[in-house]
């Protein structure tokens, strides 16, 4: 029997977009992560948690065509000043149902025990067709 595992996936796009548009191409992008790897969940670490609760969240997924049922959380907010990797880890820390994800974000300070999940994103590309690519593969092979 196969056991279907959990798969979060986190994506920090546009954030300097005061509108909440998102680059259409990314979304496609994203999109095709998520219909590729049915059970992949989304989680926010980018710093529209602190402003925005999920329902908001939700609420501007769905706008730009990525499912917001996906969206199952977001990083805390409580930890203090930290590197991203530190609170991607916080909130899998409470999350032990999680086997594998993959980490999107334009910035690089992950956790070294997270650095095969991490797909770093150009600020001024987002997410590209290659990358994509390589999300889908790294979710399923674990």
């Amino acid at each position: 029997m196969r056991t279907l595992r959990n798969r979060h996936l986190r994506i920090m796009v546009g954030e300097q977009l005061d509108n909440d548009a998102f680059d259409v191409h990314c979304v496609k992008n994203l999109n095709l992560i998520l219909d590729h790897v049915p059970e992949a969940k989304i989680v926010i670490s980018s710093s529209w948690r602190l402003i925005r609760d999920l329902t908001e969240l939700g609420n501007m997924l769905s706008k730009n065509g990525i499912d917001p049922g996906r969206l199952v959380g977001k990083t805390p907010d409580d930890i203090g000043r930290v590197p991203r990797g530190k609170e991607i880890q916080a909130w899998l820390d409470v999350h032990p149902e999680v086997e594998s994800y993959i980490i999107l974000d334009d910035d690089s300070d992950m956790l070294d025990e997270q650095k095969s999940s991490f797909i770093k994103i150009s600020g001024q590309e987002g997410l590209t067709d290659t990358q994509a690519v390589l999300g889908i593969s790294l979710l399923q092979i674990k």
